[in-house]
């Protein structure tokens, strides 16, 4: 007996040799959560410090504190780093604190600055703080808060004394650096072009600070920036 043996039509079906999505590695598409997953949580930080950059709420308080520690690393800070842009105040140029040592009829010294950019990397925290004091200071003595201005001024001459090897009456004064205008004829003047230059430097309070017998601080006021007329020394 003859043996049929039937022949299949059908095309014969052979298996692809691509590998499929299957058969990846699954540490691909881990890697990939991982970083959607980091990239999720800094843009986070970042809208979190952004929003609370002007009149934050108190839960924006609360989130800015709970992001801190990463976005500080960033200089990311709203306590210490301005975002918005400036409304082309007073109050929005830079100041400075100064601590000078003065004798009697010799020039002054200067033994502190803060913030000091020759010390101080301008995007780094110390700078930072530092140029918040003297934007507080500065603050305060815009507005003749004498009480304010002077805990402040024996404050920081007080430190200041304590760490010089022959103690003695130092001058505290804070000093307004003035934004250079874009067109250096201004107003029909010819503004210099060095943004250091003493034209645009003003000092808008200043005390003498010593220690009594005790070695408690005592602060003698100079004079307020409405007081005097305007002093604009060499920075």
């Amino acid at each position: 007996m003859n043996q049929v043996t039937k022949r299949s039509d059908s095309p014969r079906v052979q298996r692809s040799t691509t590998p499929s999505s299957t058969d990846r590695p699954s540490s691909v598409g881990w890697g990939r959560d991982l970083i959607s997953l980091l990239l999720f949580c800094h843009v986070f930080c970042v809208v979190i410090v952004l929003s609370a950059n002007l009149t934050p709420s108190s839960l924006q308080r609360r989130l800015v504190v709970l992001v801190a520690p990463y976005t500080r690393l960033l200089n990311f800070d709203p306590n210490f780093t301005r975002f918005q842009l400036t409304h082309g105040i007073e109050e929005h140029d830079d100041h400075v604190l100064e601590v000078v040592q003065a004798g009697q009829g010799s020039p002054e010294t200067l033994i502190a600055r803060f913030p000091d950019g020759t010390r101080h990397f301008r995007g780094g925290l110390p700078f930072g703080r530092y140029r918040n004091l003297a934007d507080m200071f500065a603050f305060h003595a815009y507005r003749e808060l004498d009480d304010v201005t002077a805990e402040l001024a024996r404050a920081i001459g007080a430190h200041v004394i304590k760490r010089m090897p022959e103690p003695s009456a130092v001058v505290v004064r804070c000093r307004w650096h003035r934004a250079q205008p874009l067109d250096l004829r201004e107003s029909g003047e010819l503004n210099p072009a060095d943004p250091q230059a003493p034209e645009y430097w003003e000092t808008i309070y200043e005390a003498d600070v010593f220690l009594d017998d005790d070695g408690s601080p005592q602060l003698v006021k100079r004079a307020s920036r409405r007081e005097v007329a305007p002093s604009r020394q060499g920075a």
